[in-house]
């Protein structure tokens, strides 16, 4: 007497029954019965076959990006923060979160998230299914007080939904503090640099004109356009912007 798999189901343990005989998973052997006789009693136990992939366990691999607008500000402006959450499959993330850090001298004046909510640094997504994306932005602002050079914001996202991949899990981004000669440089830019030589003839610099065109070559301020500026205009000079694009 022999038994065979059906429905998924395998061979376990076998017990002989009245006749005897010899069990085994999914046989009998050696059963002897005489003429008129019955026998009861075998019984077959069986079990579930074991899969093809034994880790049936779902699995998500998340993404999270990062990027701030503009990146460059002074100190006292604002910048917008975009944080993108991506679901790359293949099953849905269960309770996916995503927790931002901001440092210290960066205020959040302004969160904004299409999916899901935002509040004290936790971007909290719920299910997220497969192949699908949700953006936050966030509106912040540079204190004035503040004495740093750049702004770092991170963050990092997860879920209950195993990730074997972690690498694209955490992103960041930095909003850096203009600096004062950049400034100067960019609010003057469109004046005229005023030259004049190192004399006792020229104790004050004129001071330069506003809103003006910038012209290719300097000279002192003055009513008439001078003969020649290698006469007025000695090696050694100044200018009222000590830029190198002035006066050389």
């Amino acid at each position: 007497m022999v038994v065979g798999v059906s429905d998924g189901l395998v061979d376990g343990a076998a017990l002989a029954g009245s006749a005897g005989g010899q069990s085994e998973a999914g046989k009998f052997s050696s059963i002897e019965l005489t003429a008129g006789s019955a026998a009861a009693g075998y019984l077959f136990a069986k079990r579930a076959a074991a899969p093809d992939n034994p880790d049936l366990e779902p699995k998500a691999d998340l993404a999270v990006a990062a990027g701030a607008s503009p990146a460059t500000v002074k100190r006292g402006d604002k910048s917008t923060v975009t944080i993108t959450a991506e679901n790359l499959g293949p099953a849905t993330s269960v309770a996916t979160t995503v927790n931002v850090e901001i440092p210290a001298g960066l205020t959040v004046l302004s969160p904004s998230a299409a999916v899901g909510s935002y509040a004290n640094g936790v971007w909290t997504l719920g299910d997220m299914a497969t192949r699908s994306t949700a953006i936050l932005t966030l509106e912040v602002q540079t204190d004035k007080d503040s004495s740093a050079k750049e702004f770092a914001v991170a963050a990092r996202i997860g879920s209950s939904t195993k990730d074997d991949i972690s690498s694209n899990n955490s992103a960041s981004t930095l909003i850096r503090i203009q600096s004062s000669e950049a400034v100067t440089a960019t609010q003057t830019a469109d004046r005229v640099c005023a030259c004049w030589p190192i004399s006792a003839a020229a104790q004050t610099p004129p001071a330069p004109r506003k809103n003006a065109r910038p012209r290719k070559r300097c000279w002192p301020r003055m009513t008439m356009r001078p003969r020649s500026l290698r006469q007025l205009l000695p090696s050694k000079r100044r200018c009222v912007l000590a830029t190198s694009a002035c006066c050389g």
